[in-house]
């Protein structure tokens, strides 16, 4: 997030069901993700309300499913959006690049 602050036209993308999951175990995320200019909310639409339904019937947890919906490529975004994670292991076959997050950011 640092980063994406000191680089002139760098986005963060969060997905909006990962941000209400994290909202529910952090209350004041929610607040604090909005005041950020350099990030963007993403919400779920028709299109990826069906891609996260197909993603939790094949057995993916319905946050990350959206986490996955957003990532993967798509006409507007071809080579797709990385997850910052910190747990990459749990994105393994799902078509996705992930940055771990380094233990002492955590």
């Amino acid at each position: 997030m640092v980063q994406a602050h000191q680089e002139a036209g760098r986005h963060v993308f969060v997905p909006a069901v990962c941000l209400a999951a994290a909202s529910s175990i952090r209350p004041a995320l929610g607040e604090h993700v909005g005041a950020l200019s350099v990030l963007e909310v993403v919400e779920l639409g028709y299109a990826g309300a069906l891609s996260v339904g197909r993603l939790i019937e094949q057995g993916v947890d319905w946050q990350r499913a959206h986490a996955v919906t957003v990532a993967r490529p798509d006409p507007e975004w071809p080579a797709g959006r990385p997850v910052v994670t910190e747990s990459p292991k749990t994105y393994a076959g799902l078509g996705v690049v992930t940055i771990q997050i380094p233990p002492d950011l955590r």
